[in-house]
C-alpha cells in the first residue's frame, strides 16, 4: 500500500464495511546501520581495546614502540587474518602489515621492528580462546636469535554483540 491510490482504495474498503482504517505507512527513513563486522573483528577489538586500556594487559607490551602507531601483524598463526575492521579506532593508532612487510622494514632499518601478533583466534558459541603477545623482526643481516617473545592465552566471552575478558588461561614465554 505504497501509492496514494491504493492508501484511498483500502480506506474505502474499511469504510465500507465498517472496519477502522488501516494503520498508517511507516514513514521511510534511514535504514538502520548494520553491523558489518565479523565475531573474530569484534574480538580482536575487544583484545585492543584491552590494551589500549591497560597496556600491561599484552604480554611484553614493553618491546613496542613508545609512540606512533602499533603494528600488528595480519597474519594469525594457524589460519585467519586480523583486518582493519578489527582495529578500534583512537588511542595511539594501530597499522596492521603482513608479516613479509615487517620483516622487509627490520631488515631496511637494521634493527628489530616490534608488532601485536595474534597467535590464536577459536570461537565457539558463547565463548573464544585469544593467544596473543608482542613478537619482533628481526634485521635478517643481523644474523641474531630471537630470544622473547611472551603470548597469553585468554578466554572472553560472549557478550551481546561483543566480546568481554574473563580470564587468562597460560602464558607461554619462548
Amino acid at each position: 500500500m505504497g501509492s496514494p491510490a491504493a492508501r484511498i482504495v483500502a480506506l474505502a474498503v474499511c469504510a465500507a464495511c465498517g472496519g477502522p482504517p488501516p494503520a498508517p505507512p511507516i514513514a521511510n527513513g534511514a535504514p538502520g546501520v548494520a553491523d558489518t563486522h565479523s565475531d573474530a573483528e569484534r574480538l580482536i577489538a575487544a583484545v585492543l581495546q584491552r590494551y589500549l586500556d591497560d597496556p600491561s594487559t599484552m604480554p611484553d607490551h614493553g618491546l613496542l614502540p613508545q609512540a606512533g602507531a602499533v603494528a600488528i601483524a595480519r597474519e594469525i598463526r594457524g589460519g585467519g587474518s586480523v583486518t582493519a575492521g578489527a582495529v578500534p579506532a583512537g588511542g595511539r593508532g594501530f597499522a596492521v602489515r603482513g608479516l613479509a612487510d615487517l620483516q622487509a622494514q627490520a631488515d631496511r632499518r637494521g634493527e628489530s621492528v616490534a608488532f601485536i601478533h595474534f597467535t590464536k583466534v577459536e570461537i565457539a558459541a558463547d565463548h573464544a580462546v585469544v593467544g596473543v603477545g608482542v613478537d619482533v623482526a628481526l634485521p635478517a643481516a643481523a644474523g641474531g636469535v630471537k630470544m622473547c617473545c611472551c603470548r597469553s592465552y585468554s578466554r572472553y566471552l560472549r557478550r551481546g554483540d561483543g566480546w568481554v575478558f574473563g580470564v587468562e588461561e597460560d602464558s607461554i614465554c619462548s
